[in-house]
């Protein structure tokens, strides 16, 4: 979605006011790979907003899908050992 619409969007005058925000969003994209997918699945506010960005600025998408899926499996593994784990984390307090 992001790769289609993506280009018209950043035409509006929301987007041209913050031209600088956005490309400084690129960068940050283009830098941290992994980390910016990362944080975009685990953090709740980003999460919807993450993909359509990376398709926007048209980045690898077969590195973002390997990504991606790290990130869900990473986030996925987690909330099993959360409730596996459980009792154990409650004695704890």
């Amino acid at each position: 979605m992001g790769r289609v619409f993506g280009t018209k969007i950043f035409e509006w005058n929301f987007f041209r006011k913050r031209k600088e925000r956005v490309e400084k969003t690129k960068n940050w994209f283009e830098k941290y790979e992994f980390g910016a997918i990362l944080l975009g699945r685990m953090t709740p506010s980003i999460r919807p907003f993450a993909p359509f960005f990376v398709g926007s600025f048209k980045l690898n998408y077969k590195k973002f899908l390997f990504f991606d899926l790290l990130a869900c499996a990473i986030w996925g593994l987690g909330l099993v050992l959360l409730v596996v784990l459980w009792e154990y984390i409650a004695n704890l307090f």
